[in-house]
């Protein structure tokens, strides 16, 4: 079936669509097939559009066809040390009831994101932002964030600050401040990962390692997981919860849950240190996959049975010059995002060693393309959009596409007016969509290659 599906997409389709010549994408296919084994990662290239379901599996099953999964050199799939619990099995501790998963926000449409029969049972986070500006299918009128910055990390900017604003009660744990702690109604302080004691499975390295605690948090600051078990207690007390559903008191006692049955304990891994489990390869021939059939399935039943293409089909982004043609010629270059070193997603702004590395963020630009608008090295540029502006300084490098433009994901300006901390002006996000249309299975938006314009500021 996939042999017979794949006929419609010859090089020189292809051709027309990714700015190849078919000779190219003919060499480019053949070194792949026959310079084996050969691995593949995704990241957030190909996961950050409105067709990223079907694009992710269609790399996937290139790796699967020429035999390079879970092989030397190929793409590799963990082997687990003896015992030790993974996130599958802490996600299985923590799944919520049937009947509560089938009213999360986004379960009806999308099955194999939220609700019962999703793989990690998590809301959808547009409809629960939506929920909370409309109050459809239901009101959301309080939220506990913890670890998320949604004001620079979720798409659309401004609508996520409606949002926050129109919670009745908002609690932000965190260990510093953010864009997003403007917006709360109470903070509470957590440690920071330097202060608590964590271990860490490496998936790709096969290492266990310990994260000892460095250093003794300021006085009233605990970890998260003690922060929301004691929430808990307090829901169950007050009768808002049967029971409570973090299953461990603290980061210690989490740790012991992680290293379970292996033959590690904390005090093991303090004194001896890193562990490097052996590799062991070709495990599906023991285990399988997880798929209904236990196989890598080409022709996906499980996509098949919730009404979505079984094979991957090509759809053009639903923001691109081949659809919107009428805004092509005032937006002719494509916007992607990428992050930097320094920062660590969207924290570290805050710390002025951090912004002495990059003061500002900065836009990479072709040469060509900059010279054709009058731009120069370090000169401050306005990327506009269809949704909106933002602003970068210029990075003239030959490392990309002329037609292509990468800015700097996360950023803001701690220095700047509150509440908004120059999230406004700098975040790449805040030109973005998180509106439909969006993959139809999974519900992400398009981030990346979205219609713009750069011209210099000043």
């Amino acid at each position: 079936k996939l042999r017979e599906h794949v006929q419609q997409y010859t090089p020189e389709r292809a051709a027309e669509i990714i700015s190849l010549p078919p000779d190219q994408i003919v060499q480019v296919a053949r070194t792949f097939a026959t310079n084996g084994p050969a691995s593949y990662r995704g990241n957030n290239g190909v996961s950050q559009h409105s067709n990223s379901t079907q694009s992710s599996r269609a790399f996937s099953i290139l790796t699967a066809i020429i035999g390079s999964i879970d092989v030397p050199g190929g793409t590799l799939m963990p082997t687990i040390p003896s015992g030790y619990n993974t996130g599958s099995r802490l996600l299985r501790s923590t799944r919520l009831a049937r009947e509560v998963e089938e009213q999360q926000l986004g379960a009806g449409r999308f099955p194999l994101w939220s609700g019962p029969d999703s793989l990690e049972g998590v809301a959808h986070n547009p409809s629960v932002i939506n929920a909370i500006i409309t109050g459809e299918p239901y009101p959301i009128k309080s939220m506990i964030l913890c670890d998320a910055n949604p004001v620079l990390t979720y798409p659309d900017t401004r609508k996520i600050i409606e949002a926050l604003r129109k919670l009745e009660f908002l609690v932000v744990i965190a260990y510093t401040p953010s864009p997003t702690s403007e917006f709360a109604d109470l903070i509470l302080p957590r440690k920071h990962p330097f202060e608590q004691n964590g271990v860490t499975f490496n998936r790709y390295g096969n290492c266990l390692s310990l994260m000892p605690k460095l250093v003794e948090p300021m006085e009233g600051c605990f970890d998260a997981i003690h922060i929301l078990y004691r929430l808990s207690e307090k829901m169950v007390q007050k009768g808002c919860i049967p029971k409570n559903l973090i299953p461990w008191k603290d980061m210690d006692e989490f740790i012991e849950w992680r290293l379970g049955e292996t033959e590690f304990s904390f005090k093991d891994l303090r004194e001896k240190g890193p562990v490097v489990v052996e590799r062991q390869y070709r495990k599906y021939d023991t285990r399988g996959f997880r798929t209904p059939s236990g196989k890598v399935e080409l022709y996906s039943t499980m996509l098949e049975r919730h009404g979505y293409d079984p094979l991957p089909t090509f759809r053009e982004p639903v923001e691109s010059p081949v659809i919107v043609r009428k805004l092509a010629g005032k937006y002719p270059l494509l916007l992607t995002t990428r992050r930097n070193q320094s920062y660590w997603l969207s924290r570290s702004a805050e710390e002025s060693w951090v912004r002495k590395l990059m003061p500002y963020p900065r836009l990479q630009i072709h040469p060509s393309a900059a010279r054709e608008r009058g731009i120069q090295q370090d000169d401050m540029v306005i990327v506009e959009t269809p949704r909106g502006t933002f602003r970068h300084l210029a990075e003239l490098t030959e490392d990309i596409h002329p037609r292509v433009v990468s800015g700097l994901f996360g950023w803001w300006l701690p220095e700047s007016e509150p509440p908004e901390r120059g999230s406004l002006e700098t975040n790449i996000n805040a030109v973005m969509s998180y509106d439909p249309p969006c993959d139809p299975v999974v519900g992400i938006n398009s981030v990346q290659g979205l219609l713009c314009q750069v011209r210099k500021l000043y």
